[in-house]
C-alpha cells in the first residue's frame, strides 16, 4: 500500500534526518504529516476496517488494518505533541476492544500497533501496567498462598510479594490511557511485542525493556502463571481443566522466557566492548529461575504413572511454533476459548492426565526458549546449567512413549544447539540414544537432527553412537559381524533401537563413517572370554565389509594395523574378511 511505502521510505533515511545537515529535510517532513493527517487518515482506514468487518469483506479489511498499522508507524516517528488527537483516538479504539468478549488473535494483532505506538511515544511505563493488571487480574482468583520464586528484579518476601501487586492492580484500574484488557488480549499484544521482528514491536520492545519499572511490572504479572501451573499439574486425570486457563498459563510463562531473553541480549550489546558480540550474554536471573523451576516443579510431574486413557482438549495459541505441535487427532471439539478461537481444534486422546498434558506444554515451551537462548547467547550463555536440566529433562522420555511422542522434536532441535559447543551436548544426546523406539515421524526427524549434528559436532556424535551401540553381543562371539543385524541383533536388550539406527546413519554418512573408523581403531580391546571376540573386535567386521567405499583409506589403516602376529586369530578373521570383501 501507499502508507506502508510512505512508512517503509521513511524508516529508510530516519538516521540520516537525525543529522544536524538533514534539519531542514526533517523539518520539511514532518510539517507535511502534523497536525490532523495521520489522525484522519486512520480513523478512516480503522472505519472501513469496522464496515468491511461487519459485511464479512475480509481482504478489505485485512488491507485497510494494514493502512492504518503503517500510519501508527509513521506517527512513531514523529513527537507525540505534532500529532493532534491520535492519543484519545487510541484510546478510544482500546476501549472498545476491552468491552469485546470475542478476543481473537486477529484482534490481538489490530491493536498491538496501538500498543507499540504508545510505548514508542514514552508510555510505556502505563501501557505495562495496564497490560500487567490484566493478566494479573484473570490469576487473582487462582492464587493460594504459596507464591511464585521472585526473580531477581522482584521484591523478596510474601508480604512485599503482595503489596507489589496490590500496586499494580490499584494503578492499573485506575489508568486511564489504556484501559484493562482481557487477559487473552493482552497476551496476544505482549506475544507480538517480544516476538515482533517489524520497526513499531522492536522499538516498542526496546522502550519496555530500558524501562526498569515498567519490565517488573510485566515479571511480577506473569510469574503469578507459576503458582497456577503448579496446581494444575498436580491434578488428577479424571479432573476437567479449563482450557482458557491453560492457554493463558502457557502464554505468560513463555512470554516472560523471552522478556529475560531479550533483556539479556540488550544488556549484553551495550556492555559489549570485544569482537564477540555475545560475550557479555549470561544465564540472568530471571531464566534460572524459569529453568530451574521447570525442572523442579514441572518436569516432575511428567513421571508420573496414569492407569487410564484421557480425552484432553488443551487448544490455545501457544507462542512456540513447535509448542503447538499435538498427540495424535481422535476427534472435534467445540470448546472457545478467549485466547483463540478453538472450534477447530481436536480433542485429543492420550495415556497422559490433563495435568500433565499442561507440563508437556510447558517443558516444549522451554526447550524451545532455552534454545533460542543457546543460538543468540553463545557458549558463554548458561551452557553448561542449560545442558545439565537438557539432560535430565530427556531422562523422563526414554521409557516413556507419550512424552517421546510429544517432546522429542522440540528436544532435538534443542540439542542441534547445544551441539555446537561440543562436550555440553553429550548428555542430551545420550537421552535420544536411550529411547527404547520412536515413530515413523520421530524417525525422520531423528534422521535430519542426526545430519545436523554430524556438521556441527562429528567427533562427539561418533563417539556416543558407539558407546550407546556397544555391548557383548549376549555370549561367546567368535565370529566377525559382516552386517549391522550381525552386530546388534534385534533382540539385543543392551541397545535402543534409536541408538541401533544412529550406527546405521553413521555407516551411510562419508564423512560420520570415517570418523568412526578412526575412532573404533581406538577401542580395539580383546574379549575376557578365551576364543571369544569382544564387541569393539567384531565391530571391525562390519567396517571392513560396509565401509570400503566411503571409508577405503581409514578401512585400510585399521587393516594395516591389525596384520601381523600381535592381533593372533582376530588379525586373521578381519585380513581373511577383507580379502572376501575384495573378491566380492
Amino acid at each position: 500500500t501507499i502508507c506502508e511505502s510512505i512508512f517503509t521510505l521513511w524508516g529508510s533515511v530516519a538516521s540520516e534526518l537525525e543529522e544536524t545537515k538533514n534539519k531542514a529535510s526533517k523539518k520539511t517532513l514532518l510539517d507535511a504529516f502534523k497536525g490532523k493527517v495521520l489522525t484522519n487518515a486512520h480513523s478512516h482506514f480503522d472505519a472501513k476496517a469496522v464496515a468491511a468487518a461487519a459485511a464479512n469483506d475480509g481482504d478489505t479489511k485485512y488491507n485497510a488494518n494494514r493502512c492504518c498499522a503503517a500510519l501508527l508507524s509513521c506517527a512513531g516517528n514523529m513527537p507525540v505533541s505534532a500529532v493532534e488527537g491520535l492519543v484519545m483516538s487510541l484510546t478510544e479504539k482500546l476501549r472498545i476492544a476491552a468491552s469485546t468478549d470475542d478476543m481473537t488473535e486477529e484482534i490481538g494483532r489490530e491493536l498491538t500497533p496501538h500498543i507499540a505506538l504508545l510505548c514508542q511515544w514514552g508510555k510505556e511505563d502505563v501501557v505495562c501496567m495496564s497490560l500487567g493488571y490484566s493478566i494479573q487480574k484473570f490469576f487473582e482468583d487462582e492464587e493460594q498462598e504459596e507464591e511464585p520464586e521472585p526473580s531477581s528484579g522482584s521484591s523478596s518476601g510474601k508480604k512485599k510479594s503482595k503489596r507489589k501487586k496490590k500496586e499494580i492492580s490499584s494503578a492499573g484500574a485506575k489508568n486511564s490511557l489504556v484501559p484493562t484488557l482481557k487477559a487473552p488480549a493482552a497476551l496476544i499484544i505482549l506475544k507480538n511485542i517480544m516476538g515482533g521482528s517489524d520497526a513499531s514491536s522492536i522499538a516498542a520492545r526496546a522502550k519496555i525493556l530500558q524501562c526498569e519499572n515498567a519490565c517488573k511490572v510485566l515479571e511480577s504479572s506473569l510469574e503469578c502463571a507459576r503458582v497456577v501451573a503448579e496446581r494444575i499439574v498436580r491434578t488428577s486425570s479424571g479432573d476437567i481443566i479449563d482450557g482458557q486457563k491453560v492457554d493463558i498459563v502457557i502464554g505468560a510463562c513463555e512470554i516472560y522466557g523471552r522478556m529475560a531473553l531479550h533483556k539479556e541480549a540488550s544488556i549484553a550489546r551495550v556492555n559489549n566492548t570485544g569482537d564477540d558480540n555475545n560475550e557479555n550474554f549470561q544465564l540472568n536471573e530471571n531464566a534460572r529461575s524459569l529453568l530451574t523451576w521447570l525442572s523442579q516443579k514441572i518436569a516432575p510431574a511428567l513421571n508420573t504413572a496414569q492407569t487410564e486413557d484421557d480425552i484432553l482438549g488443551l487448544g490455545g495459541d501457544v507462542l512456540s511454533p513447535i509448542a503447538k505441535s499435538r498427540p495424535k487427532q481422535k476427534k472435534k471439539t467445540t470448546t472457545d476459548s478467549e485466547f483463540g478461537d478453538q472450534s477447530s481444534e481436536p480433542v485429543l486422546e492420550s495415556s497422559i492426565g490433563e495435568g500433565q498434558a499442561l507440563a508437556v506444554q510447558l517443558m516444549k515451551s522451554g526447550l524451545v526458549i532455552f534454545g533460542e537462548w543457546l543460538a543468540v547467547g553463545g557458549e558463554g550463555a548458561g551452557t553448561a546449567e542449560i545442558a545439565t536440566m537438557f539432560a535430565s529433562w530427556g531422562e523422563l522420555m526414554t521409557d516413556n512413549k507419550e512424552l517421546r511422542a510429544e517432546l522429542f522434536l522440540a528436544y532435538g532441535r534443542a540439542f542441534l544447539q547445544l551441539a555446537k559447543f561440543g562436550d555440553e551436548a553429550r548428555g542430551v544426546f545420550r537421552a535420544m540414544l536411550g529411547c527404547k523406539d520412536l515413530s515413523q515421524e520421530d524417525e525422520k526427524s531423528m534422521k535430519s537432527i542426526f545430519l545436523h549434528a554430524v556438521k556441527a559436532n562429528s567427533k562427539m556424535v561418533v563417539e556416543e553412537v558407539y558407546r550407546a551401540c556397544e555391548n557383548e553381543g549376549g555370549g561367546e562371539v567368535t565370529e566377525l559381524a559382516r552386517e549391522l543385524d550381525d552386530l546388534i541383533p534385534r533382540d539385543c536388550d543392551d541397545v535402543t533401537a534409536v541408538a541401533k539406527y544412529c550406527m546405521m546413519l553413521v555407516l551411510q554418512h562419508p564423512a560420520a563413517c570415517k570418523e568412526m573408523v578412526r575412532f573404533a581403531s581406538t577401542q580395539l580391546k580383546k574379549s575376557e572370554v578365551d576364543g571369544a571376540l569382544a564387541f569393539s573386535e567384531r565391530f571391525v567386521g562390519v567396517l571392513v565389509w560396509g565401509a570400503h567405499k566411503s571409508a577405503s583409506r581409514e578401512v585400510d589403516a585399521l587393516c594395516d594395523k591389525l596384520e601381523g602376529k600381535s592381533w593372533g586369530k582376530f588379525g586373521e578373521l578381519v585380513m581373511d574378511m577383507k580379502d572376501k570383501m575384495l573378491m566380492a
